[in-house]
């Protein structure tokens, strides 16, 4: 739980810049943090001076108002005078169109818009929780389970054949690091009808839509991601349960006006479509119908952080790195040699085979051309490259594994 709470809304534009100095202060530890401020600031509320060198920080407490260009040109003019590299605005409110332009368009100093989103992220960070209108504006943290549940959880999504031993028995897993990755969760809604003076052509409603946005770079993931956000039960704190591994936090980059550009954009993308219709002289018209950008509503916007733990899967001495996000009652595992066959490198989702001599994946066992094989005397499976075999009958090959080889008097390899 964050260590402190505080109310935006009741502070003034001085007070305001002290919470953004304490913020920087915490979280920059290598650096120092002076608060200039006052009326004859010149544009530098903050000045903070460390390895990278000088930044300057202008503080705009503007809970509905909009930042527009002529703070960013001042901040820039600040920049030079105090011989900073970087720049950055810090607002409670929204930047204009042409303030981001403006920022984007400087290139002799690094110039950083922190909108709410950013803000509430560096607050969480320093141990504050920030709180605006009633509503809490700091950020959720997904589950993280036990080290021993998401190895649980990562055999349960291998549906690997394996014997003598199951994937639940061979999987050992070590986390080497976590990342808590910055992810917002948007629900919108849109509306809007297409028709002609006397044709109605097509609508489209829809309600409660989610879209997941990584927040590192303004990316929509997936549908199924988006869904599995929002079931997940977020929490206000870490969990305890989190592995004993070094934790890397990232921050939320992406603001939220330029997230709900995004949203909307996608929404666009997703329900414009073309449709024909017949007019009254009987012939056949198509018409364009775009969703345009004010039938799009954004109804909530939620910021969590998904621990993504960096681990390594031992599979009989294999080893397998890969990333992976536990949820509150699945895990989705990107590590893709764990779904490849190692004989034809193809996908073995559904019929993948574990081999149970060297933890190498491979196709099950088919009739033609087979890359994974059970053993003919104790049903081991193995892989092409572990199997040993000897003819049987005249066009038929009994297949063995090593220990049963000697055996049954299998020497050839395949």
């Amino acid at each position: 739980m964050a260590r402190e709470t505080v109310h935006l809304d009741r502070l003034d534009g001085f007070e305001f810049e002290k919470l953004c100095e304490r913020i920087l202060s915490r979280l920059l530890h290598s650096s120092s943090v002076e608060r200039i401020g006052g009326v004859a600031d010149r544009g530098r509320d903050l000045l903070i001076r460390g390895d990278g060198g000088v930044t300057v920080v202008e503080c705009k407490h503007y809970m509905s108002a909009t930042v527009g260009r002529p703070v960013i040109q001042k901040l820039h003019s600040a920049c030079i005078t105090s011989g900073a590299s970087k720049g950055i605005v810090i607002t409670t409110g929204k930047y204009s169109k042409s303030a981001r332009e403006e920022a984007a368009a400087i290139s002799d100093i690094r110039m950083e818009l922190w909108d709410m989103g950013r803000l509430a992220s560096a607050a969480d960070s320093a141990g504050i929780a920030l709180v605006v209108d009633g509503g809490t504006a700091s950020v959720r943290y997904w589950p993280s389970p036990s080290g021993a549940e998401t190895a649980a959880r990562v055999a349960a999504t291998m549906r690997h054949k394996s014997h003598p031993r199951p994937v639940s028995e061979i999987l050992e897993m070590n986390v080497r690091q976590v990342t808590l990755e910055p992810y917002y969760l948007v629900r919108a809604d849109v509306s809007q009808e297409f028709s002609t003076a006397t044709y109605h052509i097509h609508s489209v409603d829809e309600r409660g839509l989610a879209y997941a946005v990584r927040a590192t770079d303004g990316k929509v993931v997936g549908s199924d991601w988006a869904r599995r956000f929002a079931a997940t039960r977020l929490s206000d704190a870490v969990s305890p349960e989190m592995p004993e591994c070094p934790v890397e936090r990232q921050q939320f980059s992406v603001g939220i006006d330029r997230l709900h550009e995004i949203v909307r954009e996608q929404i666009i993308d997703d329900y414009s479509s073309v449709h024909s219709y017949k007019g009254r002289n009987g012939r056949t018209y198509t018409k364009d119908c775009e969703i345009g950008p004010r039938s799009v509503q954004i109804t909530d916007t939620t910021m969590a952080l998904a621990p993504v733990y960096l681990a390594e899967l031992d599979l009989v001495g294999r080893k397998y790195s890969g990333r992976i996000i536990s949820g509150n009652d699945d895990v989705v595992v990107d590590c893709a040699p764990l779904w490849t066959c190692c004989v034809c490198e193809k996908p073995a989702k559904d019929d993948a085979l574990l081999c149970n001599a060297c933890g190498a994946v491979s196709h099950a066992p088919k009739r033609w051309k087979p890359h994974g094989f059970e053993c003919r005397s104790c049903e081991k499976t193995i892989c092409r490259p572990c199997a040993y075999w000897k003819r049987r009958l005249l066009f038929l090959k009994a297949v063995y594994c090593k220990d049963c080889s000697t055996e049954h008097g299998a020497k050839s390899r395949f």
